[in-house]
C-alpha cells in the first residue's frame, strides 16, 4: 500500500482530514438529537492557510488522456511479485484533476489478478491543519524527509529528482525506504526502493511506460 501513500493522503484532504484534525472543537455538550456530545457542525477551517496542491500542479500540465505505467517488482528469500500500476488523466479543471490508477498482480503459482480500477481527485489547494505544513503533507509519506537531490534515469532520458527516505515498521523488522520524485513527470513517482534487512526483502518500482496524447486545440 505504501505506493499510494500520498494517492491516499490527498483523498483524506480532499474527503474531510481538516475536520477529523479538528474534531472535538465546541462545547461538546450532548443534546436530544445528539446524544454522543459529538459536535453537530463541523468548525470552520476559514482560518487555516491554504496551499497550493503538487499533485493538481504536476497532472494539470498533461493533457487529458496522459498514461504512466509503474512496475514494481519485489522478492524475498522464496517468492517474488510484480505489480504493474497504469495512471491515466481523465479530468482536468481549473479547480481538480483526476486521476484513474489500477492494478495487476502477478506472482508464482497464481492466477494473475486485475483490480478493478479506482479514481483519485486532486484539488487545485487545500486547507493545512493546524499544527502541519504542507511540505510535509506533500511528501510521500508524513515520515519521510528529503535528503537532497540526485539524477535519475527514466526510459533512458536523465532527470532531476527530490530523493526522499523514511523508515516504517513491519512484522518482518524495519523498512527502508526511498523515492526519487521528479515534477516534470507525470504522476511525480520516478523510482522508489523498499528493503527489509532481516527478511531478505527488496523492492524496485520504476517507470516502464509513459504516453502523453496531443493536445487538441482549445484544451
Amino acid at each position: 500500500m505504501e505506493r499510494f501513500y500520498s494517492d491516499l493522503q490527498w483523498r483524506f484532504l480532499a474527503s474531510g482530514l481538516v475536520a477529523a484534525a479538528t474534531l472535538g472543537c465546541g462545547n461538546g455538550k450532548p443534546s436530544s438529537k445528539n446524544p454522543q456530545g459529538f459536535p453537530t457542525e463541523k468548525p470552520s477551517t476559514d482560518n487555516l492557510p491554504i496551499a497550493d496542491n503538487l499533485n493538481f500542479k504536476n497532472w494539470s500540465r498533461f493533457p487529458v488522456g496522459t498514461t504512466v505505467t509503474w512496475v514494481k517488482r519485489t522478492t524475498n528469500a522464496k517468492d517474488w511479485v510484480k505489480e504493474t500500476t497504469v495512471r491515466k488523466l481523465v479530468e482536468k479543471t481549473a479547480d481538480k484533476v483526476v486521476v484513474e490508477w489500477q492494478v495487476t498482480v502477478e506472482r508464482p503459482n497464481y492466477e494473475t489478478r486485475v483490480n478493478p480500477p479506482n479514481r483519485t481527485e486532486f484539488p487545485a489547494t487545500f486547507r493545512v491543519p493546524a499544527g502541519m505544513n504542507a511540505e510535509q503533507l506533500q511528501a510521500p509519506s508524513l515520515k519521510a524527509k528529503k535528503v537532497g537531490e540526485d539524477l535519475v534515469t527514466v526510459l533512458d532520458k536523465t532527470h532531476q529528482a527530490e530523493v526522499f527516505t523514511w523508515q516504517d515498521g513491519t512484522e518482518s523488522g524495519p523498512m527502508e525506504i526511498k523515492a526519487w520524485y521528479v515534477d516534470t513527470l507525470p504522476g511525480r513517482i520516478a523510482r522508489q526502493t523498499m528493503r527489509v534487512a532481516e527478511k531478505e526483502f527488496e523492492s524496485l518500482e520504476e517507470i516502464t511506460s509513459i504516453s502523453i496524447p496531443r493536445e487538441q486545440p482549445g484544451e
